[in-house]
């Protein structure tokens, strides 16, 4: 359940960048961008993309500050990697 929420979330994510040629968005695709192996550093990372959301700011960080996915990030960090890879081919390249 918390992989397909956070799974979809990404995945909006990309598809609204497929939407601007130029779309910051598709800085996850530099080669300095890593996906964090541990939860504690992709729910920092969340909540910072969370600031920037303007009026969703707020329900995104009470959604990241509440995910505890501590235990299954570990299984679900590859299918994140593979979606990155994929979205970056298809939005960004």
């Amino acid at each position: 359940m918390k992989f397909t929420l956070l799974s979809s979330l990404l995945l909006f994510a990309l598809l609204a960048a497929s939407c601007a040629a130029q779309n910051p968005l598709c800085i996850i695709c530099s080669p300095s961008f890593t996906i964090p192996t541990e939860w504690s550093g992709a729910q920092q990372l969340l909540m910072t993309g969370c600031g920037n959301l303007g009026v969703a700011k707020n329900p995104c960080e009470g959604l990241v500050k509440n995910a505890d996915l501590t235990s299954s990030y570990g299984n679900m960090y590859p299918h994140l990697v593979t979606l990155k890879q994929l979205g970056c081919k298809k939005f960004c390249a």
